[in-house]
């Protein structure tokens, strides 16, 4: 090969390599969202045509997000949404929030009748102010331990016994335990005096395995 011929071969390489970059460079921007109602909950939000592509930069731009009752089961996609303050959730089936975990923006989150049970990926959201975990599946709250900026946390209707968590939210005015198994309520003493609503009424509290056994033959 002469140089010449050379010379153009790798001309006309890189004229092809800096046509198709841009395109491939946008096709790596897109977002994968396999959840169908999820995706038409985003598209409503942007102002997207259906299966109009969704970039990473077009996610960064939402502030609040509806998506309540609407069929969701995969949060995939949702963790492009990083600057999120106000997310709605309830009464999806999901199980699954581990997308949420680097969503560091948000103040209100609702989470209430999704199925959930496992809630450690909240434990770095400290900006969250308001909380809706009621109608769930949930027994361990630990992870709260950390958001001290709580003002409003629903934690009724689920499998709760251990509160010790919520001890140091000190910034809590509303705090609903209705219909748990909680026996110890020492551990939020010295929140009550802040509260303006507390609910804590009907604990399920299972009888002890020697009660349990007297009743059989």
């Amino acid at each position: 090969m002469s140089r010449i011929q050379l010379s153009f071969s790798i001309l006309t390489f890189i004229v092809s390599v800096l046509c198709f970059a841009p395109d491939y460079a946008a096709t790596a921007q897109n977002v994968t969202i396999p959840d169908a109602q999820l995706r038409r909950a985003l598209e409503y939000a942007l102002d997207k045509d259906a299966e109009e592509a969704i970039t990473q930069a077009e996610m960064a731009t939402l502030t609040t997000l509806g998506g309540a009752a609407a069929g969701i089961r995969n949060l995939t996609g949702l963790e492009f949404a990083t600057n999120l303050t106000w997310l709605s959730l309830s009464g999806n089936a999901i199980s699954d929030i581990s997308v949420l975990q680097g969503l560091v923006n948000l103040t209100t989150l609702y989470l209430d009748n999704t199925q959930l049970s496992d809630i450690s990926p909240l434990q770095g959201l400290v900006n969250l102010k308001t909380l809706f975990l009621d109608n769930n599946q949930i027994s361990n709250i630990s992870p709260l331990q950390g958001l001290v900026n709580l003002k409003t946390l629903f934690l009724d209707n689920n499998n709760i016994s251990d509160i010790s968590a919520l001890q140091g939210l000190v910034n809590l005015t509303r705090l609903r335990l209705d219909n748990n198994q909680i026996s110890d309520f020492s551990p939020i003493a010295g929140l009550k005096d802040n509260l303006d609503e507390y609910r804590n009424s009907n604990q399920t509290i299972p009888a002890p395995i020697s009660d349990v056994n007297q009743g059989c033959p």
